[in-house]
């Protein structure tokens, strides 16, 4: 079984694998470290951490890993902000058994961004117009996000909506089959 944790970026996706390798040891593949690699390696693709441009350019890139994942191990995990929803129609044509849960922050507020920015502070060192549209991208990605998740009939959860901690508990909850 491969293991998708999609979403926007800052929305805890990391954390959740994290907490499902801890619950079903298996490896994980963060989308973060392929793309560091692309960077680094094909400087040409013009790959861009958190763009969805780059995202669209990963694609043939994260079915080749997911075929491979598929065939070399029983279960593992690929987080990130590159899984996205759409991808989920090719593995299911390619038979290929996962589950996928989306996340995003689709009410998040300027208080629960600093909560949620842990030790880089990478929200709360930006400045007044900085921060605001950081959150204003993170609200319009997790709501292009969400509505893709409608479409294609997958499970997306607003990490913003509630509790934070019972909102990770819940995703696990599904991604270990425990609904």
């Amino acid at each position: 079984m491969i293991y998708l944790i999609g979403g926007v970026g800052r929305a805890g996706k990391s954390t959740l694998a994290t907490k499902l390798i801890e619950a079903k040891p298996m490896p994980c593949v963060p989308t973060d470290a392929l793309v560091s690699m692309l960077k680094a390696g094909a400087p040409k693709l013009g790959m861009k951490h958190g763009s969805p441009r780059s995202a669209n350019k990963f694609e043939k890139f994260f079915y080749g890993l997911t075929g491979t994942l598929n065939h070399a191990w029983t279960d593992a995990v690929i987080e990130g902000d590159f899984v996205l929803p759409r991808f989920t129609t090719q593995l299911r044509k390619q038979e290929i058994d996962f589950v996928a849960c989306f996340i995003g922050l689709s009410k998040v507020t300027h208080r629960q961004l600093i909560d949620f920015e842990g030790s880089n502070k990478w929200y709360s060192l930006e400045n007044t117009e900085g921060r605001r549209e950081a959150r204003r991208f993170i609200i319009e990605r997790s709501r292009t996000i969400e509505n893709a998740c409608y479409d294609l009939d997958l499970p997306y959860f607003d990490m913003s909506a509630g509790d934070y901690k019972r909102q990770q508990k819940r995703v696990l909850r599904y991604l270990l089959g425990e609904n």
